[in-house]
Formats: C-alpha cells, structure tokens, sequence
C-alpha cells in the first residue's frame, strides 16, 4: 500500500509542477521555467557526484531551487491579476 500511496504522492507532484508550467507560459513567466528547468538540471548533476548536501529535510534541488519557484509564483499570481483587471474594465 505505501507504494501505491508514494506512486500516487509523485504523480499529484508531477501534475501540479504541470499545471504551473502551463500557467508560467501562458502568462508571460516562460523565463522562470528554463530558469528553474536549469536548477534542477545542475541540482541533479551535483546530486549524482555526491556534493549535494541536504537542510531540514528538503531535497537539494528544492532547496537550491526554491527561490526560483517563489519568483515563477509571484509572476503568475500577478499577471493573473492584471489579466482580470484588463478583463473586467473590457466588459464596462
């Protein structure tokens, strides 16, 4: 039953990373996808060499990329939001 649970647990991981990607691109924040895509990539490369080192628990690649995924929210977020605001002064 636990791999059912994690094999599940990756999969609503998986996506919602999706879901954001495609909001990111739709919105303008593309940048902060190769960006990120880039972190991970280089967070994976150290992994393997065995320099990563881990805090709190946190994987190495969300700890390093983390920044990167807060700034990708924040741009979405707001360009969600003058997207509605331009939508709603077009229908007045």
């Amino acid at each position: 039953m636990n791999n059912k649970a994690s094999l599940y647990s990756k999969g609503c991981v998986q996506e919602t990373h999706e879901m954001w990607a495609c909001r990111a691109l739709a919105l303008g924040c593309g940048n902060h996808l190769s960006d990120l895509r880039r972190c991970w990539s280089d967070a994976s490369s150290v992994q393997n060499k065995g320099e990563l080192t881990f805090k709190d628990g946190d994987s190495g690649s969300d700890a390093s990329c983390r920044g990167i995924q807060q700034l990708m929210a924040r741009c979405v977020l707001k360009n969600t939001a003058e997207l509605k605001e331009r939508m709603a002064a077009a229908k007045k």
